[in-house]
């Protein structure tokens, strides 16, 4: 079967809009899945929360470099999307995907960034420590043993989590902290 010139070009372009169209995907999968893993390795409670129990034992680090890391890798993820959601060749399925990616993106730097949360919010830290356990012992799918073992061991790593916490506010500027917040905090 002989194309010719124009039966050539449109093959050409169909194939490259497909193959442009499959990157695209698998680029806003692999950005997806790649932010999911750093977001619940960042937050483990939320991981158990949201049913992944391979973290189970961890506890969140609110360390300055870590949460520096964060607003990093937030930024670079934020400006790899843009470009990946810029393709019009990204199926309409994966631009809702990317930009549910990318609100998410904007929240935890507007958080972290603009408003400063770890560093003036204190319900931002005693969240993490009143949730620690509390799905590790209600889930269902683990025999009630081995919940208690997984809850003991992050038990044993909240003191570290509290020291921390008391550390950095023992630190900030008073003037930073919102006392409405600290109120609430205290009961």
């Amino acid at each position: 079967m002989k194309l010719g010139w124009p039966g050539l070009a449109s093959a050409v372009l169909l194939t490259a809009s497909i193959g442009a169209s499959a990157m695209a995907a698998e680029s806003v999968a692999s950005l997806t899945e790649d932010y999911l893993d750093r977001y619940f390795r960042m937050f483990p409670t939320r991981a158990t929360a949201a049913g992944r129990h391979d973290l189970d034992t961890e506890l969140e680090d609110f360390s300055p470099s870590r949460i520096a890391d964060w607003i990093e890798f937030n930024r670079a993820t934020r400006s790899r999307l843009v470009d990946v959601l810029r393709d019009s060749n990204v199926s309409f399925d994966d631009k809702l995907d990317g930009e549910a990616l990318l609100a998410e993106i904007d929240r935890e730097l507007n958080s972290l960034e603009l408003r400063k949360q770890a560093e003036n919010d204190p319900l931002y830290w005693s969240t993490v420590a009143a949730e620690a356990n509390v799905f590790l012992l209600v889930r269902d799918d683990l025999p009630l043993d081995e919940r208690k073992q997984r809850a003991r061991a992050r038990a044993q790593i909240l003191p570290r989590f509290a020291r921390q916490a008391r550390d950095h506010f023992a630190h900030a500027k008073a003037s930073d902290i919102a006392l409405e917040l600290c109120q609430i905090a205290a009961g």
